[in-house]
């Protein structure tokens, strides 16, 4: 999820009536659905079905659909972590 449109390389105008709700229970429209390519040193890391939400303050991802849909996992450490084909 993303509130700069920017961040997508290809995007398609939400038509649905979902929204996005805060852990205070408010609702945030959805804008577009698309997906880009992050570069890496070594490869392409693909984030698919990215919902754009203008009023959206922080970019989130799933950590779960990153590695599936790049055949991956991820490792976590104190101050960093690393994405592993």
């Amino acid at each position: 999820m993303t509130g700069e449109l920017e961040k997508l390389s290809v995007r398609d105008k939400y038509v649905g009536g979902d929204q996005v709700h805060t852990a205070s229970g408010v609702g945030m429209r959805i804008n577009h659905v698309g997906h880009t390519t992050l570069h890496s040193q070594t490869s392409k890391i693909h984030l698919n079905n990215i919902l754009h939400v203008p009023h959206a303050n922080k970019s989130l991802v799933s950590v779960n659909r990153l590695t599936r849909d790049n055949n991956a996992f991820v490792e976590f450490h104190p101050n960093h972590f690393l994405v592993k084909e």
